[in-house]
């Protein structure tokens, strides 16, 4: 029982600084002036890059569960839980890849189709 509490104080520590980095890249591509959502892309990128990275090592066994849940699950999800996302859905294109296409399009055209189903009214843009 006292593992399973330390892992939830993991995943905390690691989601906590993963936002604060998340946050801390808003501030500083506030200041580029383009037309993509910049810190969101270098988010989504880093953490993917992380959990990729933290798998292959998983590999070597260099990585505890501990580590796992610091790193993967806590820092990556609160950077960006696209890492999560592109990683399952990696091993479903590798084992079926119907399955994969169909887990790409279920989650952009809900996420997104809420949005604009709830939010359509007040867009500006």
């Amino acid at each position: 029982m006292v593992y399973l509490k330390m892992n939830y104080l993991l995943v905390f520590i690691g989601g906590g600084l993963g936002c604060v980095l998340r946050y801390l890249l808003g501030i500083l591509m506030a200041n580029f002036q383009i037309n993509l959502p910049i810190s969101t892309l270098l988010s989504n990128i880093l953490a993917s890059l992380i959990f990729a990275i933290g798998l292959k090592l998983t590999l070597t066994n260099f990585y505890t569960d501990s580590l796992k849940c610091l790193v993967l699950i806590g820092f990556c999800g609160g950077l960006s839980t696209f890492s999560s996302f592109s990683y399952e859905t990696f091993l479903l294109l590798k084992t079926n890849f119907n399955w994969g296409i169909l887990n790409i399009v279920l989650n952009f055209v809900i996420c997104i189709g809420i949005f604009f189903i709830l939010i359509k009214q007040n867009a500006t843009n």
